[in-house]
């Protein structure tokens, strides 16, 4: 019989469990759902979905990921230390689930300013198109160009800012982690920083000249 399956982002929707959250699970507990990769993107066997949605309602719960891989391993135990189940383990992943948690926080907080700005520049078009036709006021038509342009470079560089953080989210955890104690990781805030800051410098440039059509 074929396998029928649905992707990670239109199962995320229909569970209503944020992307970031979904990812942490199949990270985390991948080896209990029915799989498949194509390319960089997961499908889950229909199976699968009621086990995905009962390990969402276990962390309802406060379960710790230790105690979810218990409720839902066959043997009834969580995984040993030889299979990486070990208290430092559990502690990595918590700090993983708040890093991934909080970089998705920012994604969407980009997203929203993008929706803002992309309405305050139909506004803007807008009362251009109307000073033209009945007014021909060259002062405000100037302004409202500088406030057009100003926009247009802050749309440009907050883009580049969302791309800058998806492509850190993509890196090996060895560039993006420091140590902090003897099982702790966290995200090193400063190399992520220099990080964004160069990516937007680096192509700030070529995508105002895209823009303008230069």
């Amino acid at each position: 019989m074929d396998r029928t399956s649905i992707s990670i982002h239109e199962l995320a929707k229909q569970l209503n469990i944020p992307l970031a959250t979904m990812r942490r699970y199949i990270r985390q507990h991948g080896h209990l759902l029915d799989l498949e990769k194509d390319d960089k993107n997961y499908t889950i066997g229909e199976d699968s979905i009621s086990t995905l949605a009962q390990i969402r309602e276990a962390y309802a719960q406060g379960l710790t990921v230790e105690e979810v891989q218990r409720r839902f391993s066959p043997t009834g135990f969580a995984p040993s230390a030889a299979t990486g189940g070990t208290r430092g383990d559990s502690l990595y992943a918590e700090v993983m689930r708040a890093i991934s948690d909080l970089e998705q926080l920012m994604i969407e907080r980009f997203e929203q300013h993008n929706q803002l700005l992309n309405t305050l520049a139909e506004t803007a078009a807008a009362r251009l198109s109307d000073i033209t036709r009945h007014d021909h006021d060259l002062q405000r038509l100037e302004r409202i160009e500088r406030v057009n342009d100003r926009l247009a470079e802050w749309r440009i560089e907050r883009a580049l800012q969302k791309e800058a953080l998806e492509k850190w989210a993509a890196l090996p955890e060895a560039q993006r982690l420091v140590k902090k104690g003897m099982f702790n990781k966290e995200e090193d805030r400063e190399e992520k920083e220099r990080f964004v800051r160069d990516y937007v410098d680096k192509y700030f440039e070529t995508e105002l000249r895209r823009a303008y059509g230069l």
